[in-house]
C-alpha cells in the first residue's frame, strides 16, 4: 500500500514541489519536536474521524492529554496508538539509537502504557473499540501524530529519527494532508506498520 502510495506521488507530485514546497504539504518546522506539543493537543481536539500516533513512547503526550482522548474517543473518533514493545527483543538496540539506557527507554515505554490503560477504563466497551492499541518490536524510524488523514485541512505531524540523539531534541515537521502531499506516503506507511504490529497483550496492560 505504502509503496503504491509513493509511486502515485512522485509522478503526479514531483512538478508541483518544484514550483511550491507548500503544494506537498510541508507548511512549518519547530527546531525542537516537544515545542510542538500544544499544537497537538489543539489538532487533537479538533479531529473528527481518525487519529493515528506511531512512536517509540508518548509518556508526555498521553498523560497531558487523557481528557482530550477520552473526549474524541466517546464521540466517534477511531484513535490509534502504535508504540514500542517495552518487552520485546529490539528495545535495547531501539535505545542506543535515542541514546537512553534500555531501563529509562522502557519506563517511558510503561508510563505510556499505564496512561493508555487509565483511558480506556474509562471507556464503555462499546467506546473502546474507538480507542486501539498495538506493539511493534522494531526500531522507529520516525515519530508521527495524524488527524483525520483522509481531511486535506487536516495536519500530520512528524520527527525523523536521528542516530544517537532522543527524539525530543530532534526537529519536529507539520505536514497538510493534501491529495498527494508528502503526509500520504507517511500515512499509508504508519498504516501498513500497524497492521504488521501486536495487539496489546494482558502483560502490558497490567503494567505497574
Amino acid at each position: 500500500m505504502a509503496q503504491h502510495v509513493q509511486t502515485t506521488i512522485e509522478r503526479q507530485g514531483v512538478e508541483v514541489a518544484s514550483k511550491d514546497i507548500k503544494g506537498i504539504g510541508i507548511l512549518r518546522y519547530w527546531q525542537r519536536a516537544n515545542d510542538f506539543l500544544p499544537y497537538i493537543r489543539e489538532a487533537m481536539a479538533k479531529a473528527s474521524s481518525e487519529i493515528w500516533i506511531s512512536g517509540a513512547s508518548f509518556y508526555l503526550s498521553v498523560p497531558d492529554n487523557e481528557d482530550l482522548l477520552i473526549d474524541r474517543a466517546k464521540h466517534g473518533v477511531k484513535i490509534h496508538y502504535l508504540i514500542l514493545d517495552p518487552y520485546g527483543n529490539n528495545l535495547d538496540a531501539v535505545a542506543k539509537t535515542f541514546s537512553q539506557s534500555p531501563d529509562e527507554l522502557r519506563q517511558e515505554v510503561l508510563t505510556t502504557i499505564r496512561a493508555l490503560n487509565r483511558i480506556r477504563e474509562k471507556l464503555s466497551p462499546s467506546e473502546r473499540e474507538n480507542f486501539q492499541v498495538r506493539l511493534f518490536n522494531e526500531s522507529p524510524r520516525a515519530r508521527f501524530y495524524i488527524f483525520d488523514p483522509a481531511d486535506p485541512n487536516s495536519n500530520t505531524f512528524f520527527v525523523p529519527h536521528v542516530n544517537s540523539i532522543n527524539s525530543p531534541a530532534l526537529p519536529g515537521f507539520l505536514l497538510s494532508n493534501v491529495p498527494f502531499g508528502l503526509a500520504q506516503i507517511y500515512i499509508a506507511s504508519v498504516k501498513d506498520f500497524w497492521n504488521s504490529a501486536q495487539p496489546i497483550s494482558s502483560r502490558e496492560q497490567l503494567a505497574d
